[in-house]
């Protein structure tokens, strides 16, 4: 069950309906961040490789960091333009997380499930983005 499910059902679990997306994927992305920074954290091996792999971990947490952001403020009234970046934002966080995975910057086997869990949160938070 991913993040945002499980925010989901807690809210309605005790607030009899679900609240509205921002608030379920603000809650996720709270949730998913420290993961981002774990990864960061995890990026191994020899000096290059590991100064590309900082640098692409640290532009994950910068757009989680983005979205966050995001959220917050559209969380009254949210526009086209406003969840377009939300889902540029999430799109680029996978993508460089699968290339954390791809290129092999990570190498202890717990950071790289830690990294697969995170591709999949941020795509089940894309996937409640209205379109």
């Amino acid at each position: 069950m991913s993040f945002i499910t499980s925010v989901e059902n807690f809210f309605k679990k005790f607030f009899t309906s679900a609240p509205q997306w921002t608030v379920t994927a603000s809650t996720a992305i709270k949730l998913a961040t420290p993961l981002a920074v774990a990864v960061l954290a995890a990026v191994t091996g020899d000096p290059a490789e590991a100064a590309e792999g900082v640098n692409i971990a640290s532009e994950i947490v910068s757009d989680l960091g983005a979205v966050g952001t995001t959220l917050a403020q559209i969380h009254a009234s949210p526009t086209a333009s406003a969840i377009a970046v939300i889902d540029s934002a999430l799109t680029s966080a996978q993508k460089n997380l699968n290339a954390l995975l791809t290129a092999g910057h990570i190498k202890d086997a717990t950071a790289q499930t830690t990294a697969t869990l995170l591709v999949s949160e941020l795509k089940a938070i894309a996937d409640v983005l209205p379109k």
